[in-house]
């Protein structure tokens, strides 16, 4: 179905979706992800969505300052946080899927892969 659109077709799909993208970018900075991630429990889904989409999709500055404020190291410790609880509901099993994708974001640029080693 894809393959059958025109090129100014896909272009508006494409524009549509990084608009989205720099919206979560432009609300959400390295500082206020880090600090949810270190002053609560649990991410909501939500959160934990828009936090993978920036990571996916925002600017190596971005990615850099998010790493050096320990966004990373506060990731990996919220999901082994996850991964202690005994009994997970569905949403939180929901949530726990969604921060290993978000791990999974942030090694897919040389930026991320760097930090993980």
């Amino acid at each position: 179905q894809l393959r059958a659109m025109n090129v100014t077709t896909k272009w508006n799909m494409v524009s549509a979706k990084r608009a989205e993208m720099e919206g979560t970018e432009r609300d959400m900075q390295p500082a206020q992800f880090v600090d949810l991630l270190e002053e609560e429990e649990y991410l909501s889904l939500e959160q934990a969505q828009d936090l993978k989409t920036a990571l996916r999709g925002s600017a190596k500055s971005w990615l850099v300052r998010f790493y050096d404020l320990g966004g990373l190291q506060a990731l990996v410790d919220m999901l082994s946080g996850f991964q202690a609880l005994p009994d997970k509901n569905e949403e939180e099993m929901r949530i726990q899927f969604e921060l290993l994708k978000t791990v999974k974001a942030a090694m897919n640029n040389q930026v991320g892969l760097d930090q993980m080693i």
